[in-house]
């Protein structure tokens, strides 16, 4: 008996929110009016102004139409030309890109070849040095040679008198 006390509470609380429901909707029955005439002309008021605003759209779209489309073009040139700058963009970038790698080989072989040249600088410092010596070696061998010689000359002469 406990189970159905609650099941029939439950039932009449339904019923009773029916019954509220049914009292409004005959409330709602009971203000309209007895004759529909004054309902059709509204309707029909309605409609003549929906079917004025569809026909000034449709209007409105014909003359529209071109401009619409006009601008569709331009859009669509826009976007082309873009799409084509970026194209040339790209390959231009793509040509830097292969010059800059050739200003990088030039400036390493540059770099190389001024250090190289600076170790031939030394060496070449360091021959001259050499050359100078080696000459001044020379130019004191002459000098001796010549001295030599003229000690030579000076014992030949004191050995053909020597002999006479």
């Amino acid at each position: 008996m406990d189970n159905t006390k609650p099941q029939l509470l439950e039932i009449i609380g339904q019923r009773e929110a029916r019954i509220s429901t049914l009292e409004q909707e005959a409330e709602q029955l009971r203000q309209y009016p007895p004759d529909p005439t004054e309902e059709i002309e509204g309707l029909t008021d309605q409609v003549e102004t929906l079917t004025q605003e569809r026909d000034e759209a449709v209007q409105y779209r014909t003359d529209t139409e071109p401009r619409v489309q006009g601008l569709n073009d331009q859009v669509e040139t826009l976007t082309t030309e873009r799409d084509d700058s970026r194209e040339y963009r790209t390959r231009k970038d793509a040509e830097v890109e292969g010059l800059n790698d050739k200003v990088s080989t030039l400036t390493t072989e540059r770099d190389e070849s001024l250090e190289y040249g600076r170790t031939k600088d030394g060496e070449v410092v360091e021959l001259t040095g050499q050359v100078e010596t080696l000459t001044g070696e020379r130019d004191e061998s002459r000098e001796y040679a010549t001295e030599l010689e003229g000690r030579i000359g000076i014992a030949d002469g004191r050995l053909a008198r020597i002999d006479e």
